[in-house]
């Protein structure tokens, strides 16, 4: 019997003034069969909450949230990713803040991922961060 596959989640942070954008991508690796309804439970810090979740790949998505759940369908061995906006107050200089956690789960609330919005600000000027490795 095959092992149950593996999800591990990436987030990587384009802060703003009163935005954060995320890119949250997942990816499943193993034989098992397909696990076979997913979502996304995105947990806004109070002050903070979602403008919007759009899948970005493999194919393009916007994701409106069910009784607050982001359903993603079924998972193969796959990698998506996804683009979360978030709107928060405004950062002091030199401050950091958790802004959001972000949970792939099953139906049953089992947890397969999950990972943390950090943003923060060191001055008036924030680089991207480098872009995700394709392969």
């Amino acid at each position: 019997m095959p092992a149950p596959l593996d999800f591990r989640m990436q987030i990587l942070v384009l802060p703003g003034a009163t935005e954060v954008h995320a890119i949250v991508s997942v990816t499943a690796t193993g034989d098992a069969p397909a696990e076979p309804e997913t979502a996304l439970w995105i947990e806004p810090e109070p002050g903070a909450s979602v403008r919007f979740l759009r899948q970005t790949r493999p194919s393009r998505a916007e994701i409106r949230p069910i009784d607050g759940a982001y359903r993603t369908g079924s998972w193969a061995a796959e990698e998506r990713e996804f683009h979360l906006c978030l709107d928060m107050p405004a950062l002091a200089d030199g401050r950091k803040r958790m802004v959001a956690v972000v949970f792939l789960l099953r139906p049953e609330d089992h947890v397969l991922a999950e990972g943390t919005v950090l943003a923060g600000r060191d001055d008036g000027f924030v680089a991207p961060p480098p872009p995700l490795p394709r392969g």
